[in-house]
């Protein structure tokens, strides 16, 4: 599992270094729930299109923590995505963290 120092280094890498490094374990939801659960604090120029992908996992879990790095960002490219899930989502807490964020 990844430090949450190794997490806060890799988001101070620049853009696309935490979401490769999810797409390339996105088979292992522990490791991306590790992830998701320690990112914090988000930069403004976050590239989350990352989290985005993972609005359809599987996994109630995942959405969830998805959604709720999704609302860190000050980014409206995100609201058309977050809407479908308070919307759709089959998980009534996945769907509450989209209203909330």
């Amino acid at each position: 599992m990844l430090t949450k120092e190794k997490i806060r280094e890799l988001k101070g890498d620049g853009n696309g270094a935490i979401g490769k490094l999810v797409r390339e374990h996105q088979a292992s939801n522990g490791y991306v729930l590790n992830i998701l659960e320690n990112l914090g604090r988000l930069p403004d120029d976050f590239d989350g299109r990352f989290l985005q992908e993972l609005l359809d996992s599987k996994s109630n879990q995942v959405r969830f923590w998805a959604v709720k790095n999704l609302g860190k960002l000050s980014d409206d490219e995100f609201l058309k995505a977050l809407k479908q899930v308070a919307t759709s989502d089959i998980d009534t807490t996945v769907r509450r963290e989209a209203v909330s964020s």
